[in-house]
């Protein structure tokens, strides 16, 4: 339908949300105004809660994301380092990554709160996700501006730690003088 020949309903509530979301996934609304999806996946003890940006209000896409998760889900549950880190559920998050034109290609990231980090279930090169520095140092600060974009970009259900409120309460107190 475009939108030309939608036609608002009178009252208060002019449009009615259509739920044709996938099994499990719940929509929210970024700030800014962007739609995105989460859903929890239980793997042994860890309930992870699970990102993506890609149109779930689009039925076509439905195949793309439950292929796409039932893959982290297998790649989740036979990760024993993961399950072995000691790591509550809260703590991590994921993110899957489907660009449009290619759906059946799919890239992930996980999250660890804790450390304020992101990593994945197994060997990375930098080079594969774009990234380039001369030192291990360097590419520890990488990674922790990945997951601050992370809390940028997904802010829903955002479980931060003790250290990240004592480094962000000095900030929020500045900003209220």
């Amino acid at each position: 339908m475009k939108g030309s020949e939608v036609a608002f309903r009178s009252g208060p509530r002019p449009i009615q949300k259509v739920n044709n979301l996938p099994d499990a996934w719940v929509e929210d609304v970024h700030p800014e105004g962007q739609l995105l999806y989460s859903r929890v996946l239980s793997s042994g003890s860890l309930n992870i809660r699970v990102h993506t940006d890609l149109a779930l209000r689009d039925t076509e896409n439905h195949l793309v994301i439950k292929s796409a998760t039932d893959r982290l889900q297998e790649s989740l549950d036979s990760s024993s380092e993961l399950h072995e880190a000691g790591l509550g559920g809260s703590e991590i998050e994921a993110c899957i990554l489907v660009r449009e034109e290619f759906p059946e290609e799919f890239g992930y990231y996980l999250v660890n709160h804790e450390d304020q980090t992101v990593f994945w279930l197994e060997e990375v090169m930098a080079r594969d996700v774009d990234m380039w520095a001369y030192d291990e140092d360097i590419y520890r600060h990488k990674l922790a501006e990945q997951y601050w974009r992370h809390v940028t970009d997904f802010p829903h259900y955002c479980c931060l730690s003790s250290k990240v409120w004592e480094q962000l309460g000095p900030l929020m107190l500045l900003g209220a003088v």
